[in-house]
């Protein structure tokens, strides 16, 4: 495919920084990406140096063979100079009630057992009737700070981390789904929860020889 002649709103670079960074999150390289997207890799070569822009398609192909999470889909599209295409509504907003209405039916719907819904952050977003009665069995719920985040609550020695069995086994496999997930979510930071679970784990279980965390999916 050739590289569109568009004249990007923002510098070609960051363009070319964005989906070097992608890459190598995912640890390809670009003959590699070429032969996965049929672009070749003289055109990649070029957009990371910054000396073309693709075609909006194009720049879509690469997005989708790297796995890019929509949200930084729209990203892309934006240091080319394309308009994003990806809805970032909230997730309470007007257009998503549809969709809240059915999580709130899944909720429902596990009762007598906990049911939550969390974003990204793995802040707590809805909970059924079931779930703050099952964490106020063991901790004060009415005490926690919001928003309430699950990763905190779980490392937290004030939180649920006393009443966990089989610690080091829980605790690894909670850092590693965090991890792969963050490696799936915009290059903002993480929240603050999350960086202080996985500092402390990953020193007490360092000692231990259980680290460096393998990827489990």
């Amino acid at each position: 495919m050739k590289a569109s002649s568009h004249d990007p709103k923002v510098p070609q670079s960051e363009l070319g920084d964005l989906l070097r960074y992608w890459r190598d999150m995912r640890g390809v390289s670009q003959l590699d990406l070429s032969l996965e997207a049929g672009v070749s890799q003289r055109q990649i070569s070029f957009i990371e140096s910054g000396r073309s822009v693709p075609g909006r398609d194009t720049l879509l192909t690469l997005a989708q063979t790297l796995d890019v999470p929509l949200r930084e889909r729209n990203a892309l599209l934006l240091a080319a100079g394309y308009a994003p295409v990806y809805s970032e509504a909230p997730w309470n907003a007007h257009e998503m009630h549809s969709v809240i209405a059915a999580l709130e039916r899944v909720d429902r719907q596990h009762e007598p057992f906990p049911a939550i819904v969390m974003d990204r952050h793995w802040n707590v977003l809805m909970t059924n009737d079931a779930a703050p009665r099952f964490f106020d069995c063991f901790i004060d719920m009415a005490s926690r700070k919001s928003p309430r985040n699950m990763l905190h609550l779980i490392f937290d020695p004030q939180g649920m981390r006393p009443f966990v069995a089989d610690w080091d086994t829980v605790s690894r496999r909670t850092i590693c789904r965090w991890f792969y997930s963050a490696l799936n979510s915009d290059r903002t930071g993480d929240e603050p929860y999350a960086r202080e679970a996985s500092a402390n784990s990953k020193t007490r279980a360092a000692s231990r020889r259980t680290f460096p965390i393998t990827m489990e999916r």
